[in-house]
């Protein structure tokens, strides 16, 4: 199961998860039913380097 991406204080964690693509989407998916919601938001978590994708996604960035 994903840690979540934020401590107590509303800080992110000083390096990125890593996590696999299913594990993003399903924790996205229990803050919004919005697919393009979790879409979005799952593109700028990875593309910022929040998350680092591992699995078949692994190294991916998206557009």
């Amino acid at each position: 199961m994903a840690r979540p991406l934020r401590d107590v204080r509303g800080k992110m964690p000083p390096f990125p998860i890593r996590m696999t693509m299913l594990e993003l989407v399903c924790w996205l998916g229990r803050f919004t039913n919005d697919d393009r919601d979790v879409v979005a938001r799952a593109t700028r978590l990875v593309n910022g380097g929040a998350v680092v994708l591992r699995g078949n996604f692994a190294g991916r960035r998206f557009s």
